[in-house]
C-alpha cells in the first residue's frame, strides 16, 4: 500500500501527457506453485505480470506485476489513475487468493519436530558447552514479580551486581537485566521447540511487524548442527534507541530427565561460518540502533504427550544505560514469550487435565517409602485411627451421595482478618490392597515468595485421603479426614464452624461431580437385572414358598373396576384415577403410563430401589432413610422412612416384601405387601405405616426402534393419620402416583417417537393421496375460498394482531353479524413442505400433548382424509369443548400442498357429551416451497368456540390459541435443527424464542429466577442449544443474564472460549446490560460488548449465528428497558406537556397584567393554530377509521395530552393501523414539531411537506416581523424598522435564490418530487411493486438501506431466491459481484452461496476489500464500473519468466 501512495503522488507531481509510458513494479510473495497463466488483454493494452519461482520454497512463488507500454488513444490524468490503481491490485488479489500462511506454518513446524527425533544427528562440543553453560543461570536468586503468584504464568527477576553511580551521585540503572518466567502449555515439548526454532514463520514474523515497525528480523540455519543463528530489532519507547541483538540458538535432548534444552548466547561465540558472516553484514548496515545481547536458555519439561512445563531464563544487555521504565518495558516483553506460547495452545482444561490424569504411575508401596517418609504417613493415618474417640457430627452435603461429618477442637489465639495460607508435604503410596493413599502434613519450614507483601497467617491442615477400588474396577469409594488449626481464634457460632468443616471436604464432592457417571452406572444395573428377569423366559423360573401367592394375593386386593375418579395429573401423558370404596376399605390409586423401554428394563428400574437416581429423588422428596435386602432371585425387602407428610405429624416408615414373576410373556408385575419381621423394629418418633402396590409392565408394538411398555401402577396405603378429607387423600394419591412420571422421563424417547410417526406419514405421503372423491374435491375447493372471503374482509375490518412471536404475522377481523372473528396468519418454516404436512398431519403426536387434553384420538379413512376428535378442558368458569374435525390434504401444483379442516357430526362414534360444548375450527393451511429448506405457511381460520363470546376474549383466544399453530410449527421445526446447518436466520429466531415470556412453560425451580427457568427449558428443547450446552456449558448462564437485562458493575474476563466457566459466562452475560445503557443502537451496544471479551470475539469470529441472535436479543431488550426508547419518548411526552402548561400559565399572567393583554393573545393564538394543525392530523390520519376513534383522538387533542398517548404508543411499539396513513413514530414526531411543521425531513414525510415547511418558515420569519413593529410599543423595541427589514427580507431572498439555483443544478425530472408527498420508502418500494418493472429495476430494491423496504423484505427475499436459479442460468448483466454483495445471505439459495463462499463460513468478499478494506473495495468497484462504461477495459496478462528476469528479480 505504501508503494502504491508513492507511485501515485510521483505521477500526480510529474503530470500526464498524452503519449505517457507508465512503468510500475510492485513484488509480493505468493503460497502457490509455480505454474499458470491468466491472461485479460483488450485493443493495445497489455498488463504483464511475472510469477517468479521463490528460492526459499519451491512451493511458493513470487508474482512482479508490471506495466510498461506506450498508451494510444491517450489518457486522462482520472483516467491513468484509475488504471494505476487497478493495476497495483492485482499483486494484492493474487496474494490473499492463494493465501495458505497457517497451512504452511503448520507443515514447517511438523517438519522440525519429525527432525527431533533423527538420531543421526547430535550436538557438537561446542553446543553442548553453550547449553552447560546456559543451565548455570537457574542458579540465581529470583525474586519473585508483584501480582504474579496467581496467574498462570510466574514472572521472576534477578539483583544484577553490574550497577553504577551517576554523575550527580543518583543510582543509574545498567542496561543488564536478569529474568526468569515459567507457566504450563498445552502441547508437547517438541511442539513448543519447534515453535521456538521456527523464528520466521508467518505468524510470528507478523507480530514482530506490528510490535516492531517492520524493523528487521532474520534467522539463518547452520547446516548439519542443532545451532542456528537469529537477529532480531525491538522499538523501544519514545526517547530510547532502537535495540537490535543477534543470538546463536543450540538444542538438545536430557538423556535422563527427557527435557528439551534450548540455549543463546551472543552470535559473536558462534564459531565462525557463513551465516554469522552473513549476519554481521546486515548489522553492519544498520544504523541508528544500539546493539545488545542475550544469554539465556528454555527448558522444556514434557508432562504428558501434549502438555508441557516451559521456563525460561534470560540475561539481557540492551546496551549502555536506559531508564527505569524502560528496562520494565524491555524485560516484560522478553519474558511474555512464555505467555504467548501459552495463550496459542491453551485448550480446555478439562480435556488437559484428563490428560494429566491419565500419565499418573502408581506410587510405590508403605515399605518402600523411607523412615522419615513413614513418618509423615503414620502422623495422618492418626486421624482414622482416632476418628472413633470423639462424635462426628453430620454436615450438610451438596450431593445425596457423598456424607460429611465434623467434630471440633478447641482453638486459641487473638481474632484478626488475614489471609490464610496453607504449606505441607504431600506423600502418596498403594497398599497390598490395592488402594492408594495420600498424606499432607504441615511445614513450617518452608518459605513461600509471594511476589508483594500480604497479610498472611500461616495454618497447618493434616490431611488423610484414602481410595480404595470397589468391585467391577471402574468404581471406588473416597475416605478424606482433614484436621485444621487456622492459627486464630475462631468464632463458636455453629455455622461459622461448618462452614470452616465443609471447605476443604467440599473437594470430595466436586471430585466426585467430575467424575460422574451416574446414569451410566444405573443403565448397566438394570440391564444386569433385566438379562436375569429374562432368563425367566427361557425356561422355568424356581419361586420361594409364598412368592406367588403374594402376587396373587396382592392382585386380588388391588383389582379396580373401571367407576374411577380422575385425578388431576401434572403429566399429560400420565392418566390418573382414584376410587374410594365403602367403609372400612382404604381408597386405590391408579396410573397408567406409555413408557418407552422394554418391560424389563423398566421392572428392573422400579425394583432397584437403591439405584444413584432413586437415591437423588428421595433427597429432592424429603426420604430420610431407604435399604433394599435381597431375600431370592425374585423377593426383596424394601424399607422407607420419609420426613414428616403433613403439618404437626410424625415421620411415617413403610417396609414392604416385594416379589416380580411374568404373568405372561409380554406381562411381568411387580407386588408389594406390608411386611412384619424382628430384623425391622419399630423406630421412636416415627409411625409405622402400611402400603400395597401393584407394577403390571405390558409389552406393546414398537414405535419404529423404540420399545413401547404399558405401566399399570396401583397402590393403596394406610398413612395412620385416622380420618382424612377425600380431598387430602386425592392431593397425597397424586403426589404418589408421580412415580409413573419419574419412570417415563427416564426412559423418555418422545422426539424418536414423534420423528417415526412422521417418518411413516412421509412415506405414506409420498405414495401420493391416491383418488380422491368428488365430496373430497369439494371440501378442499371450499377450504380454499376461505382466503378469498377472508381478502374481502381484510380491506375493511382487518386488524393486525400481535403474536407472541415477530416472526408470524397475523391478522383478525370480525364481519358485522358475526359472534366469533375470522383469522389469518403466516410464517416461514424451516422444512420441505413435505416435513410439514407429515407433522400437521398427526394432530395426536407426543409434542402436542397438554393437561388440558382428556381425550384425543384420530380415525383415519384414508391416506388423505381423517376424522379427529379432541375434548379439551376449559378454564373455569367456562364448559369444556370438543371439537370433531375432518382432515382432507391434497396437491395443488408443483410444491405446494393444502390442508383443509372442516366441522363433522357423527354421534355414533363420536356422541356428544353432558356438560361440554361442541366447537368447531374450520381452517384451511397452504403448504409453499420457497427452496430446499424454507417453506411458507399460510393458515386461515373461522373458529366458532360455541356460545357467543365476547370480542376481546375471541380476539385474545384467536392470538394464544388458534393463530399460535403457525407459530408452534416454526418453533418445532427450528427445535429440531442442530447447530451445525445454523445460518443467520436460525440465529434470530432463537433470539426471539428467549423474549417469549411463553416460551419457558414452567415455573422457576428453587433459587433461579423467571428468566434461569426459560433458558432452561429452551435448551432442553432446542436440539441446537443443547449441542452448544453440551460443548460450552457457560452458554446457558451467559444467556440467562443476557435475557434478564440487570444493571451491574462491569467485570473483565480475558479467558478463551474453550476455558469458560459458568462463573465466567455470568459475567460475560451481565455486561450487555450497560453496554445498552450507554448505546442508542442495539447493533452498536453489541458491538462493543463482543470487543470487550476475548471468548465472544472467538464466539463470533466462528459461528454466523451468533451474532444475529444476540442483535435480535439486544433489539427487544433495548426498547423494554427502562432506559431504554420508553424513557426517552416519556421524557419528551413530559416535556411537551410541561410546554404546554407553561404556556397556559404566561398567558393567563399576560392577560392579568395591563398592557400585556395583546402578548396573551398572541400566545393563545399561537398554541390555538398549534392544536389546529394537530387536529388536521389527527383527521388526516384518522379518516378512514371509525367514528369512535376519531372522537378519542380529538378528544385527547383537546386535554393537550396527544404527546403523552403517542409516546406511550412508540414505546409499546404499536402496529400502524391499515387506515391509518403514518405510524406511531410519525405521529408523535408531526404532534411534537406542529409549532410551525418545522420539520425538514423530506424524506420521511415527502418533497411537497418540505416545500411547505420552507415557505411556512419564510412566510413566519415575515410574518414576525412585521408583528413585532406593529404589537410592541416604540419603547420597547430595540432595532430600526428599515434595518430589521433588510435583515430579515435578505436572508429569505438570499434563501430563495440559493433554492432556485439548486433547482436549476439537479436533474429537471426531479423537480416534480418537490410537489409530490412520495416518500423516500415508497419510492424505494416502487422499484420492487410497480406492475411492469424489469427484474434489473426490481433487483435495484437491494441497493437500498433495509430500512426502507422492511415492510416488503419477505417478498423480495422470495422473489429473489425464486429467481436466482434463472438468472444464473441468463447470466444479465447487472447479475454481477455488485450485486451478490448487496444481498443479504438468507436471499441466496445455500448451494449459491456456498460458491460464493468458497466453502467458509462467511461471505466472500472480493479480494482487493479484504486487502484495503470496505471502503477500497467500494471505491475499486465504482471505478471499474466507470472504466466499463468509458469503453475503455483494463486487463493482464500472466507468463512466467526467463532466467534473465529471474536474476533481476533476485537483484533486487
Amino acid at each position: 500500500m505504501g508503494a502504491k501512495r508513492q507511485l501515485s503522488f510521483r505521477l500526480a507531481s510529474t503530470g500526464l501527457t498524452p503519449n505517457v509510458v507508465l512503468l510500475v513494479e510492485m513484488t509480493v510473495k505468493v503460497d502457490t506453485a509455480f505454474a499458470g497463466v491468466v491472461e485479460r488483454s483488450s485493443g493495445s493494452m497489455t498488463k504483464k505480470s511475472r510469477i517468479v519461482p521463490s528460492t526459499s520454497n519451491k512451493k511458493l512463488g513470487g508474482i512482479v506485476a508490471s506495466r510498461s507500454n506506450v498508451l494510444d488513444p491517450p489518457l486522462t490524468r482520472s483516467e491513468g489513475l484509475l488504471l494505476l490503481d487497478d493495476l497495483l491490485s492485482l499483486p494484492s488479489i493474487l496474494f490473499k487468493h492463494f493465501d495458505r500462511s497457517v497451512e504452511i506454518d503448520e507443515a514447517a513446524l511438523a517438519g522440525l519436530v519429525a527432525r527431533f527425533d533423527d538420531p543421526g544427528c547430535f550436538p557438537k562440543a561446542h553446543e553442548n558447552q553453550l547449553i552447560d553453560r546456559s543451565i548455570g543461570y537457574a542458579n540465581k536468586i529470583w525474586t519473585r514479580v508483584n501480582g504474579t503468584f496467581s496467574e498462570p504464568v510466574s514472572f521472576f527477576t534477578a539483583t544484577s551486581m553490574e550497577s553504577s553511580i551517576g554523575k550527580k551521585g543518583n543510582a543509574t540503572q545498567t542496561s543488564v537485566v536478569w529474568g526468569k518466567s515459567e507457566g504450563p502449555v498445552d502441547a508437547s515439548a517438541t511442539r513448543v521447540l519447534a515453535y521456538l526454532l521456527h523464528y520466521m514463520s508467518y505468524e510470528r514474523c507478523a507480530e514482530h511487524n506490528k510490535k516492531n515497525a517492520g524493523i528487521l528480523r532474520l534467522a539463518l540455519e547452520i547446516p548439519g548442527s542443532r545451532s542456528m543463528v537469529q537477529v532480531a530489532g525491538t522499538k523501544m519507547p519514545v526517547g530510547v534507541d532502537n535495540r537490535v541483538s543477534a543470538a546463536w540458538w543450540a538444542w538438545r535432548r536430557e538423556p535422563d530427565e527427557g527435557d528439551y534444552i534450548c540455549a543463546l548466547a551472543p552470535y559473536e561465540q558462534c564459531p565462525e561460518n557463513d551465516q554469522t558472516r552473513a549476519v554481521g553484514a546486515e548489522l553492519a548496515k544498520l544504523k541508528g540502533f544500539c546493539r545488545g545481547s542475550f544469554h539465556g536458555f528454555y527448558r522444556i519439561k514434557p508432562l504428558a504427550p501434549n502438555v508441557c512445563k516451559v521456563t525460561f531464563v534470560f540475561r539481557g544487555d540492551m546496551g549502555g544505560q536506559i531508564p527505569k521504565f524502560a528496562e520494565a518495558f524491555f524485560t516484560k516483553r522478553v519474558l511474555g514469550i512464555v505467555t504467548k506460547i501459552q495463550d496459542r495452545y491453551e485448550r480446555n482444561v478439562r480435556e488437559v487435565d484428563d490428560e494429566l490424569r491419565r500419565t499418573f504411575t502408581l506410587p510405590p508401596q508403605f515399605n518402600e517409602l523411607t523412615s522419615e517418609q513413614q513418618a509423615v504417613v503414620e502422623e495422618c493415618r492418626s486421624l482414622e485411627f482416632g476418628s472413633g474417640v470423639a462424635k462426628w457430627d453430620p454436615l450438610p452435603s451438596p450431593s445425596p451421595h457423598v456424607s460429611l461429618s465434623m467434630r471440633l477442637g478447641d482453638n486459641g489465639g487473638v481474632m484478626g482478618k488475614a489471609e490464610t495460607v496453607y504449606v505441607g508435604r504431600q506423600i502418596c503410596f498403594a497398599d497390598a490392597a490395592g488402594s492408594l493413599h495420600v498424606c499432607n502434613a504441615p511445614r513450617a519450614d518452608i518459605q513461600v515468595d509471594y511476589g508483594e507483601r500480604r497479610t498472611l497467617v500461616r495454618a497447618s491442615s493434616t490431611v488423610f485421603w484414602r481410595a480404595t477400588p470397589l468391585p467391577g474396577d471402574t468404581q471406588c469409594k473416597i475416605v478424606v479426614m482433614v484436621c485444621s488449626d487456622l492459627k486464630g481464634w475462631v468464632p463458636s457460632f455453629a455455622a461459622v464452624r461448618e462452614k470452616l468443616a465443609r471447605m476443604p471436604l467440599l473437594k470430595t464432592a466436586r471430585g466426585r461431580e467430575q467424575f460422574n457417571r451416574d446414569a451410566e452406572v444405573d443403565g448397566d444395573e438394570r440391564e444386569l437385572l433385566a438379562r436375569r428377569m429374562s432368563a425367566d423366559l427361557q425356561g422355568v423360573p424356581s419361586f420361594e414358598p409364598g412368592e406367588e401367592e403374594l402376587v396373587a394375593r396382592v392382585r386380588d386386593v388391588l383389582d379396580c373396576d373401571d367407576d374411577m375418579e380422575k385425578l388431576p395429573s401434572t403429566d399429560p401423558y400420565v392418566d390418573m384415577d382414584i376410587i374410594f370404596p365403602s367403609a372400612g376399605h382404604l381408597p386405590k390409586a391408579k396410573a397408567v403410563a406409555t413408557i418407552d423401554s422394554t418391560p424389563e428394563l423398566c421392572a428392573a428400574y422400579a425394583a432397584l430401589v437403591k439405584s444413584r437416581k432413586w437415591v437423588a429423588d428421595d433427597a429432592n422428596r424429603g426420604t430420610l432413610l431407604r435399604t433394599m435386602t435381597s431375600e431370592s432371585d425374585h423377593a426383596s425387602i424394601h424399607q422407607s422412612i420419609h420426613s414428616k407428610l403433613l403439618l404437626g405429624t410424625s415421620s411415617r416408615e413403610f417396609v414392604t416384601r416385594n416379589v416380580w414373576r411374568y404373568e405372561s410373556a409380554d406381562v411381568l408385575e411387580i407386588a408389594g405387601e406390608p411386611y412384619e419381621s424382628a430384623d425391622f423394629p419399630s423406630r421412636q418418633g416415627v409411625v409405622r405405616g402400611t402400603t400395597m402396590h401393584l407394577f403390571r409392565f405390558e409389552r406393546l408394538q414398537n414405535i419404529g426402534e423404540v420399545p413401547q411398555t404399558l405401566l399399570t401402577y396401583i397402590q393403596s396405603s394406610d398413612m395412620k393419620v385416622g380420618i382424612q378429607p377425600k380431598k387430602l387423600v386425592r392431593k397425597i394419591g397424586v403426589g404418589q402416583l408421580e412415580y409413573n412420571t419419574s419412570m417415563r422421563r427416564c426412559f423418555d424417547k418422545s422426539e424418536a417417537v414423534d420423528l417415526a410417526e412422521r417418518r411413516a406419514n412421509e412415506t405414506a405421503v409420498r405414495k401420493g393421496g391416491g383418488e380422491y372423491a368428488r365430496e373430497e374435491r369439494a371440501i378442499v375447493q371450499k377450504g380454499l375460498m376461505r382466503f378469498n372471503r377472508f381478502e374481502d374482509l381484510e380491506s375493511s375490518t382487518a386488524q393486525d394482531l400481535k403474536m407472541g412471536s415477530p416472526l408470524t404475522q397475523a391478522k383478525i377481523s370480525f364481519q358485522k353479524g358475526d359472534t366469533h372473528a375470522q383469522g389469518w396468519a403466516t410464517t416461514i418454516v424451516r422444512a420441505t413442505p413435505l416435513e410439514v404436512l407429515a407433522y400437521v398431519w398427526d394432530p395426536v403426536k407426543r409434542s402436542s400433548k397438554t393437561v388440558d387434553n382428556i381425550e384425543s384420538r384420530v380415525t383415519r379413512k384414508n391416506l388423505h382424509n381423517q376424522v379427529w376428535y379432541v375434548h379439551r378442558k376449559s378454564p373455569a368458569p367456562l364448559e369444556d369443548r370438543d371439537y370433531l374435525m375432518n382432515f382432507v390434504w391434497a396437491t395443488r401444483g408443483k410444491d405446494k400442498l393444502v390442508v383443509v379442516t372442516t366441522a363433522i357430526e357423527d354421534e355414533a362414534q363420536f356422541p356428544r357429551k353432558d356438560g361440554v360444548i361442541r366447537a368447531q375450527f374450520p381452517s384451511t393451511l397452504k403448504i409453499t416451497k420457497i427452496n430446499d429448506n424454507e417453506t411458507r405457511l399460510e393458515y386461515v381460520i373461522l373458529p366458532d368456540a360455541g356460545g357467543k363470546v365476547p370480542i376481546w376474549l375471541g380476539r385474545m383466544i384467536m392470538g394464544s390459541a388458534y393463530l399460535s399453530f403457525m407459530t408452534s410449527i416454526r418453533e418445532f421445526f427450528q427445535e429440531q435443527r442442530g447447530v451445525a446447518v445454523w445460518a443467520e436466520g436460525d440465529g434470530e429466531a432463537v433470539g426471539e424464542a428467549m423474549l417469549i415470556p411463553e416460551a419457558g412453560g414452567k415455573k422457576p425451580k428453587k433459587g433461579e429466577n423467571k428468566e434461569q427457568a426459560r433458558m432452561r427449558v429452551l435448551f432442553k428443547r432446542h436440539k441446537g442449544l443443547r449441542e452448544i450446552q453440551a460443548r460450552w456449558p457457560w452458554f446457558e448462564e451467559m444467556m440467562s443474564r443476557v435475557v434478564r437485562n440487570t444493571l451491574k458493575p462491569p467485570g473483565a474476563v480475558d479467558k478463551r472460549l474453550c476455558n469458560l466457566s459458568a462463573k465466567d459466562g455470568r459475567t460475560i452475560g451481565s455486561s450487555l446490560a450497560l453496554c445498552l445503557a450507554t448505546n442508542t443502537q442495539s447493533e452498536a451496544a453489541v458491538q462493543e460488548w463482543i470487543e470487550k471479551f476475548p471468548a465472544l470475539q472467538e464466539l463470533d469470529d466462528g459461528h454466523v449465528w451468533f451474532r444475529p441472535m444476540v442483535n435480535t436479543v439486544a433489539m427487544r431488550l433495548l426498547a423494554g428497558v427502562p432506559w431504554g426508547a420508553k424513557m426517552r419518548l416519556a421524557m419528551g411526552a413530559g416535556l411537551s406537556f410541561m410546554d404546554m402548561i407553561s404556556d397556559i400559565w404566561t398567558i393567563s399572567r399576560y392577560v392579568q397584567t395591563a398592557g400585556r393583554v395583546q402578548y396573551g393573545v398572541s400566545l393563545a393564538a399561537m398554541v390555538g393554530s398549534c392544536m389546529l394543525i394537530q387536529l388536521f392530523f389527527v383527521w388526516f390520519q384518522n379518516r378512514r377509521g371509525s367514528r369512535f376513534v376519531m372522537i378519542k383522538e380529538v378528544l385527547i387533542v383537546f386535554t393537550a395530552l396527544k404527546p403523552g398517548f403517542d409516546a406511550f404508543r412508540v414505546a409499546n411499539g404499536d402496529e400502524q393501523a391499515t387506515y391509518q396513513t403514518f405510524d406511531a413514530t410519525i405521529d408523535k414526531i408531526i404532534v411534537d414539531f406542529t409549532g410551525l411543521l418545522q420539520w425538514r425531513l423530506a424524506g420521511i414525510l415527502g418533497g411537497a411537506y418540505y416545500s411547505a415547511s420552507i415557505t411556512i418558515s419564510i412566510a413566519a420569519s415575515l410574518t414576525a416581523t412585521k408583528l413585532y413593529f406593529v404589537l410592541l410599543p416604540d419603547e420597547d423595541v430595540v432595532m430600526d424598522e428599515g434595518t430589521a427589514w433588510a435583515i430579515v427580507g435578505g436572508l429569505s431572498a438570499a434563501y430563495v435564490v440559493v433554492f432556485l439555483v439548486f433547482l436549476l443544478l439537479i436533474d429537471h425530472s426531479h423537480w416534480g418530487s418537490f410537489a409530490s408527498t412520495k416518500t423516500t420508502r415508497e419510492w424505494a418500494q416502487e422499484h420492487f411493486t410497480k406492475p411492469g418493472n424489469s427484474d434489473a429495476r426490481r433487483a435495484q430494491i437491494h441497493g437500498f438501506r433495509r430500512a426502507k423496504w422492511a415492510a416488503i423484505r419477505e417478498d423480495v427475499r422470495v422473489w429473489t431466491l425464486e429467481n436466482w436459479g434463472r438468472w444464473e442460468e441468463e447470466q444479465p448483466e447487472w447479475f454481477d459481484e455488485g450485486f451478490f454483495a448487496k444481498v443479504d445471505d438468507e436471499m441466496i439459495p445455500v448451494d449459491a452461496l456456498r460458491r460464493l463462499n468458497g466453502h467458509s463460513e462467511g461471505r466472500r468478499r472480493s479480494s482487493i476489500g479484504d486487502v484495503f478494506g470496505g471502503g477500497v473495495e467500494a471505491s475499486v468497484r465504482e471505478r471499474r464500473r466507470s472504466s466499463v462504461k468509458s469503453g475503455r477495459k483494463s486487463l493482464a496478462r500472466v507468463a512466467p519468466v526467463t532466467v534473465s528476469d529471474r536474476a533481476t528479480e533476485e537483484r533486487q
